[in-house]
């Protein structure tokens, strides 16, 4: 809602635990392939929650003065039975999609294509079919990789992230990951970490990773941006060696 007394809705985020097929080493979303067997109650609540119904409650309290896409995020929408019920009740708006790109869905292209402010974001966190499925727990890189192209040949403005961790911070992972990203042109590459882990006491490799990609992608002229999530001062380390001050882009 918004601040200082504000009625209307400036931002919003949807992210029910719905199902995933993948089980990604960093995911703590209750519906991801690992944990949805422990979680099924809260995934069944999530497939319960009539999203369209809920815009048109918004809409008819005209509560919404929207500052920025509406956030589809949690589980993976792709698979969902109701998936165009939920992307038609969204579709008057720009939204940021958060999708695995496992399967290619038409209607998202369409969405993601507009130039409306609407886009999608979508980690793949490897440059080798190997890293991949170890990373993400399924033997899908090379669809992954052809759908994104399929989104970018067709017009989608693309945000593509890439989590550090152990398994994949070595160059031949970086040096696949980014030559993909040369291909496809995307809005920003978001170099993150692992939320889940120690952020003071990370393998110093990793670190070397962020720099390494850093460096790599101001050489290839893609823009990126490095999220805040490596410590204060393994981020001063990074901020020093890539001789910038401020916010990292």
């Amino acid at each position: 809602m918004g601040g200082g007394g504000s009625s209307k809705i400036h931002v919003l985020a949807i992210s029910p635990s719905y199902p995933c097929q993948l089980s990604c080493k960093y995911c703590a979303v209750p519906g991801n392939a690992r944990e949805i067997e422990k979680n099924r109650e809260a995934v069944c609540q999530a497939k319960k929650l009539d999203i369209a119904q809920m815009m048109r409650v918004l809409e008819e309290k005209d509560v919404l003065d929207l500052k920025e896409p509406i956030q589809l995020s949690a589980g993976e929408i792709t698979i969902l039975s109701n998936k165009k019920e939920i992307l038609d009740s969204l579709s008057k708006y720009p939204v940021q999609v958060f999708s695995n790109c496992v399967l290619y869905d038409a209607q998202i292209s369409e969405m993601i294509s507009r130039k409306d402010g609407s886009f999608l974001n979508v980690s793949v966190d490897a440059g080798t079919r190997e890293t991949y499925r170890e990373v993400k727990g399924l033997d899908a890189y090379d669809r992954v990789l052809s759908h994104i192209r399929r989104y970018a040949q067709e017009g989608a403005v693309i945000e593509i992230k890439y989590i550090l961790m152990p398994e994949n911070c070595d160059r031949e992972n970086i040096d696949g990951f980014l030559a993909f990203c040369k291909e496809i042109s995307p809005r920003a590459l978001m170099i993150s970490g692992d939320l889940n882990v120690d952020h003071t006491n990370l393998p110093a490799k990793i670190i070397d990773g962020v720099i390494y990609m850093a460096r790599q992608a101001e050489r290839y002229g893609i823009p990126y941006r490095i999220m805040p999530y490596f410590g204060d001062k393994n981020m001063e380390r990074i901020q020093e060696e890539l001789n910038v001050t401020g916010e990292i882009k």
